[in-house]
Parts: C-alpha cells; sequence; structure tokens
C-alpha cells in the first residue's frame, strides 16, 4: 500500500487539528488575569484538542482501512484531505463519521468526489439529518441508473427537510410524477420506458412532496450511501457497480 494513502491520512489528522485550537486557546488566556480562570481555561483547551485529535484519528483510521481493503494507492490531494479531516474533527457521532471516512476514502480514490460543495454539504448535517436522507435513498442496485422516489415528511420531519433542502441534497418535487433519472432516456427502448412510466404511476409513493436531488444522488455516491458508478465493459455506459446487466447493451456483467 503507497504510504501517501492510507498513512498521511492518519498522520496528517494528528497535526492538523492542534494548530488552529493551539492558536485559539493562545489569544483567550493570554486575556485572562486570574490564575484559577486561568487554570480553566487551559483545561478547556486541552480538552477541546484532545476531543478533535479523537475524532479525526478514529476517522482516519477507519478511511485508511477501507483505502488499504479495496487496494487504493496514489497521492493524497492535500486541498481536499485538509478540509475533510478539519470536519471529521468536529463530529463524534460514529454515523457522521463513517459518512466522513468514506467521503476521504472515495475522495482519495476518484477526483469526482472531491467538490468542496460536497464537504460542505456533509459538514452541515447532524446525525438526524444524515438518517432521515439515508432513508430517502431508494436503490435498486440491480438497476444502472438511480430511482429518485417522491417522499411526503411527517410532521416530525419537516424541519429535516429544511436542512436537506438548504444543503440541496433534495428538491421540490414537479410535475404529476418523475421518471427515474437516467442520464440519457433515448438510449433506452420503447418497451423500457414504457415499463419505467407503468413502474412511476403504480408506485404508492409518487404523490410525495420532494425527490432527492440530482446533487444529493452524487453526495450519496461520494459518502457511500449509493453504489459507486464504474463503465460497462462492453459499451462503457456508466452503471452502478453492483448493476447485474447493462440497459444500453444489455451485457450481463458481474458486480463489483
Amino acid at each position: 500500500m503507497d504510504p501517501t494513502a492510507a498513512e498521511t491520512i492518519q498522520t496528517t489528522a494528528k497535526i492538523l487539528v492542534a494548530a488552529p485550537v493551539m492558536q485559539l486557546a493562545r489569544r483567550f488566556l493570554e486575556n485572562i488575569g486570574d490564575p484559577l480562570t486561568k487554570e480553566i481555561g487551559e483545561n478547556l483547551r486541552d480538552q477541546y484538542r484532545d476531543w478533535k485529535a479523537h475524532n479525526a484519528h478514529a476517522t482516519a483510521q477507519t478511511a485508511a482501512a477501507k483505502l488499504e481493503a479495496r487496494g487504493v494507492e496514489g497521492d493524497v490531494p492535500k486541498a481536499f484531505l485538509f478540509p475533510a479531516l478539519e470536519g471529521a474533527a468536529n463530529v463524534d457521532a460514529p454515523e457522521l463519521q463513517e459518512l466522513w471516512a468514506e467521503l476521504i476514502a472515495n475522495g482519495v480514490a476518484d477526483e469526482a468526489h472531491r467538490h468542496p460543495l460536497f464537504l460542505q454539504a456533509l459538514a452541515s448535517l447532524d446525525v438526524a439529518d444524515a438518517l432521515y436522507f439515508a432513508e430517502r435513498v431508494h436503490d435498486d442496485v440491480r438497476l444502472d441508473y438511480f430511482s429518485a422516489h417522491p417522499f411526503e415528511p411527517d410532521a416530525a420531519d419537516l424541519m429535516r427537510c429544511d436542512h436537506l433542502l438548504a444543503a440541496s441534497l433534495i428538491e421540490p418535487r414537479e410535475g404529476e410524477f418523475r421518471l427515474p433519472r437516467l442520464s440519457n432516456i433515448q438510449r433506452y427502448s420503447e418497451a423500457e420506458i414504457t415499463r419505467m412510466v407503468e413502474s412511476a404511476l403504480n408506485d404508492p409513493d409518487r404523490t410525495g412532496k420532494y425527490v432527492v436531488s440530482s446533487f444529493g444522488e452524487s453526495f450519496a455516491r461520494a459518502v457511500g450511501l449509493l453504489p459507486s458508478l464504474r463503465p460497462c465493459p462492453r459499451c462503457a455506459h456508466q452503471i452502478q457497480s453492483a448493476a447485474e446487466i447493462c440497459w444500453v447493451c444489455k451485457h450481463t456483467v458481474i458486480p463489483a
């Protein structure tokens, strides 16, 4: 395993989290004259530093393990790694740490997953937001496309939807029903399009108010909530990694 991937992530995590914390703490302590108050401030500084270091280290270890298990090698782009680890350092919930680890591992493996908007979106979610979004990401891994099923939030989930809307992960639903999102519908036969329309019309959830946005789909792939994409070995059409058939050339593929 190339040390610039897994090992660099873990080493960087240890160094990165301390610098900004120490600078803030130093300025805070310099303006405190009372010895007791100063001691309390030092303790808070140490606790905050240790908390961030623990979070970043835990996420870095998980991301490194994912890279090693997947056999991913290569350089780690610092412009992506530094802000990603800084974001991971600010969460201690295992559910969020797993998403940060997936984003880091996927970002190292594929440049498409390194966009700053993915970091911003993940940093804006709390555990409840993340779990609610994960439930909204419906997927049939045998297909080569993502099907965005409409949903209607309960009263208790309205705040969750506001957060996901603010992060552009979902969007208001338009029209009477929504076809599965396809990259190029002209490539599909009339029979296949008819089948998809009938499926959408018969979907009991088709009257929903929101759907996962296009950006939300990309985000879900970046953080591991949806399978990654790969080219069909026959026609090079992008299909989901767990797909069993390519709907473009009808080639049966072995799930990755």
